[in-house]
């Protein structure tokens, strides 16, 4: 299918990514288990430094990030307003994805 995974220690800093310039990477991966802060989406992001841009990176988030809408509608232009840490975890990663 073209599909190549890659298995990383996202828990390490250092991380030796293959060649990513030009491709399309599809991160799957959910955030530590603790804090408010996504380190994986550090290391990896950090990774990919020495690997080559991207052409595109899809991620896997949230809506959990957006918090308690009582059933209402949630699209991209909802302010976000997470309350649980997981859900900050989440859009610490989509923060750092876009900075």
């Amino acid at each position: 299918m073209g599909i190549t995974p890659v298995r990383c220690d996202l828990g390490r800093t250092a991380v030796g990514l293959p060649s990513t310039r030009g491709t399309d990477i599809y991160y799957l991966l959910p955030p530590p288990k603790t804090g408010v802060v996504d380190s994986f989406m550090e290391n990896f992001l950090q990774g990919l430094e020495g690997s080559g841009p991207p052409r595109r990176i899809v991620y896997l988030g949230t809506t959990g990030v957006y918090g308690d809408c009582r059933g209402e509608w949630v699209d991209e232009s909802t302010p976000v307003n997470p309350k649980a840490d997981r859900a900050l975890r989440r859009l610490d990663a989509e923060q750092q994805l876009q900075a």
